[in-house]
């Protein structure tokens, strides 16, 4: 047999786990993977600005795409460093392989060069955390977490390796391929479940992005059932936004009251996919009633928390909805209850309340709130059907889930419940290098461009066609206005702001404003094979001290009579004195 370094085994084993994706930055304990890795054809190595890039790389690679990639950083710093992109990795259930190199812990020296503090982090940060301090258990312990980051709810696992074994030499041997198929019968639970749909008269289906890959099956069974649709916000596009049977996308915020009104109406409920966390549940203010929720997911544990159903089912929507589908179709089926009627009525009631709410928002701040939706309109108009948005987290966000239709599954990529700031750029990046066909475009703020700016760098590195749009309005402005609108004065939300324009060139990447001739800016960065900054301006000069006299004023004057005082104010703030 041949002769080989145990780190050749990893990345063998990698291979054999389906990762063609590697991201990091070398240092001391890692130069012998990385080597090995520089030997691997068929394994592309992206080297990042910094270990958290290349943790939402990973990420993003994984959300475009249902394969897992890899990271490998060294401990201390560069393990610490990934722990962000870890946690969101665990919220949005991302499968990820953290591999950090180092030496265990020597408990007669306790003060040791970058310690990795891998055992406190299991049960908080990573789905699991596996050691190999031995050569002989390098293939199998990497295909277990592999197999354990994929497995259930995909999450992030961290694999932590000693240096001195990825320099032993030993003979080679075949990797173990990694399997994740459960070997348990789910048949009668799927009959079940497809006993009650067939019964509903009026069914209505909660979606989430655990049924993401198993989209036409799913449009499939709505159409064939007759019922309506609600998605999420991690569940846009699975169906899209402009089908006939979604009454409501994303009610996170707004219209929590109205599905609570429409879940009232329905028989039965169909969670698919769905984790009901605190942004999955208008901060769990859904009214689901176990004896008419039923429940399919990959993960027990899912199902098992939150919102208790009368009919759970722990199954990969792959393999179960199609199967759900045939079962379905071969059964009597009750004619659907709901009316054409009462489907129109019920998305215009959900559209009357999103622009209700997007109305009340605009009187708040001193952003020009015509120009928003005048941008999403153009952006939507330009982008084909089939594409990924990904947005930061911040105001940017609130509005790209208002005003931007999903007519694609994974068509809005957005942090869940970490809603971490710096998540976007480089999720877009690992989105595009999973996707290199499909236009993918990163929507940032200013804060979060000052965040995760210098992943740029790597985008220009390795060619990778992106469009990255900037909101810059000069604040942290989703905490400025809560500021505002609770304290009435703001604090430490104004950070140092750049020239985009002369960062975009020291990268040496193109950049232009999106203005006037806004659609063909749009149009020549999508269809360009660089890199393209772009920069929406939304402020003019207004203070936020004006912004928020103009909220008192208007908000007093809803209010009732407001007196030649309230007038008086309300005159000097629209004349500018």
């Amino acid at each position: 047999m041949t002769e080989k370094t145990g780190a050749d085994v990893v990345v063998q084993a990698l291979k054999a786990c389906g990762v063609r994706m590697v991201f990091g930055v070398p240092g001391t304990q890692t130069v012998a993977l990385f080597d090995a890795l520089s030997r691997a054809n068929d394994v592309r190595t992206v080297l990042a600005s910094d270990e958290g890039s290349a943790g939402f790389m990973a990420h993003g690679y994984y959300r475009a795409s249902g394969q897992p990639a890899a990271v490998v950083t060294i401990p201390g710093p560069g393990l610490t460093n990934v722990l962000t992109a870890a946690g969101e990795s665990r919220e949005d259930s991302v499968a990820l392989l953290h591999i950090v190199v180092g030496s265990p812990a020597d408990p007669s020296r306790p003060y040791g060069l970058q310690p990795t503090y891998s055992s406190a982090l299991s049960p908080h940060i990573y789905k699991g955390v596996r050691h190999v301090s031995t050569r002989a258990e390098l293939e199998s312990v990497v295909a277990d977490a592999c197999e354990q980051a994929l497995s259930g709810e995909p999450g992030p696992v961290l694999l932590s390796l000693s240096p001195r074994v990825l320099n032993e030499m030993g003979s080679d041997a075949e990797a173990r391929p990694v399997s994740t198929a459960s070997h348990e019968d789910v048949g009668p639970a799927l009959e079940g479940m497809a006993q009650r749909i067939a019964s509903s008269r009026r069914l209505c289906v909660l979606l989430g992005q655990g049924v993401s890959q198993a989209a036409g099956a799913l449009v499939a069974l709505v159409e064939h059932t007759g019922a309506l649709a609600i998605t999420n916000a991690s569940g846009r596009g699975i169906i899209p936004d402009d089908h006939p049977r979604t009454v409501c996308s994303d009610f996170g915020g707004w219209g929590s009251g109205l599905v609570n009104e429409l879940i009232q109406q329905s028989d039965l409920v169909l969670a698919l996919g769905c984790k009901l966390t605190h942004n999955g549940s208008g901060g769990f203010s859904l009214n689901l009633p176990a004896e008419k929720l039923a429940r399919l997911d990959i993960s027990s544990e899912v199902l098992s928390a939150g919102y208790p159903a009368s009919l759970s089912v722990v199954a990969d929507a792959r393999a179960a909805l199609p199967r759900l589908l045939d079962l379905v179709r071969a059964m009597p089926h009750a004619q659907s209850g709901w009316t054409e009627e009462e489907r129109s009525t019920w998305r215009s009631r959900f559209e009357s309340a999103r622009a209700s709410s997007v109305r009340h928002q605009s009187d708040l701040p001193d952003w020009p709130a015509h120009r928003v939706a005048d941008f999403f309109s153009v952006l939507r108009r330009v982008l084909p059907r089939e594409s990924h948005l990904v947005t930061d987290s911040g105001q940017h966000q609130v509005w790209s889930r208002q005003h931007y239709p999903v007519w694609s599954p994974l068509g809005l990529i957005l942090p869940t419940d970490f809603q971490s700031m710096g998540f976007g750029l480089p999720v877009a990046m690992g989105a595009k290098l999973a996707r290199p066909d499909v236009p993918v475009v990163a929507i940032v703020g200013d804060g979060g461009l000052l965040m995760s700016g210098l992943a740029l760098v790597t985008a220009v590195q390795e060619k990778i066609p992106l469009s990255v749009i900037v909101f810059n309005d000069g604040a942290l402005s989703q905490i400025q206005y809560q500021q505002m609108q609770e304290y009435g004065r703001d604090f430490a939300t104004t950070p140092g702001s750049i020239s985009i324009e002369a960062f975009a060139i020291s990268l040496g990447i193109e950049y232009a404003v999106l203005d006037f001739n806004m659609e063909q800016t749009l149009k020549n960065s999508f269809q360009s094979e660089r890199v393209t900054l772009l920069e929406l301006r939304l402020r003019a000069g207004t203070s936020v001290a004006t912004a928020a006299m103009v909220a008192r004023a208007k908000a007093a004057m809803r209010r009732g009579p407001g007196g030649s005082l309230l007038q008086s104010l309300w005159r000097r703030i629209k004349s500018g004195r």
